[in-house]
């Protein structure tokens, strides 16, 4: 039986479509084996008759049979947005390939790496492995964070220098106070210069040569 890979192109199908995960692939076959004993339940409890019940189940499945090789669709594969297809048709599974996806419905959840041809981590069901179907779904697939460049630190004022660094005088523009401000016993006395201004300059007089006696 041919085997085809979930990156099969298939006529008619959605490029956007996917495989599914083993969570969605077990919703569908709970939903679709309630489709099936739901009613037969009802009918064995409600009218106390095994065989009436048993009946019911199998009208059920043949009717989901029918439904999956018309449309590719079942109740569960609805509900997850999903469809089954033969690839080597190119449309709807069938009626012997929905039959044996009926039969070996329990094994849509199991899952077998495909290799690295079809993609990296590409996963397909065993059912359509042995069905030589595909099962995949609209649904968007988990998507994959990326992460964005790291923000820079933070960036803190640069520490003052330890009060010895700084030469006594030195003006800092942080407004930090010198050692020799900070301790007016420490700051070096400069004379004070006199101002000149304002004040004129002394004349000073020609000295003229002694008269001879």
């Amino acid at each position: 039986m041919r085997q085809v890979r979930p990156g099969t192109a298939v006529r008619g199908a959605h490029t956007s479509w996917r495989a599914l995960t083993a969570g969605e692939a077990v919703l569908a076959v709970l939903l679709d084996v309630l489709v099936v004993a739901l009613p037969a339940v009802a009918v064995g409890v409600g009218l106390g008759s095994g065989v009436l019940a048993w009946m019911v189940a199998l009208e059920t499945v043949v009717l989901l049979v029918l439904v999956e090789a018309r449309s590719g669709r079942t109740p569960g594969l609805l509900a997850v947005s999903a469809a089954s297809s033969a690839p080597s048709r190119g449309s709807a599974p069938g009626l012997g390939r929905a039959s044996a996806r009926a039969v070996l419905r329990l094994l849509l959840p199991l899952q077998r790496r495909t290799g690295e041809a079809a993609g990296p981590g590409a996963r397909q069901s065993v059912l359509d492995l042995l069905t030589g179907t595909v099962t995949v779904t609209s649904r968007p697939g988990p998507a994959a964070v990326v992460a964005g460049p790291a923000a820079p630190p933070p960036t803190s004022p640069a520490p003052p220098p330890p009060p010895g660094a700084i030469p006594p005088g030195t003006v800092v523009s942080s407004g930090l106070l010198t050692p020799d401000a900070a301790r007016p016993e420490l700051a070096v006395q400069r004379p004070v210069q006199p101002s000149t201004q304002g004040r004129r300059a002394p004349r000073h007089r020609a000295m003229t040569p002694p008269e001879a006696p």
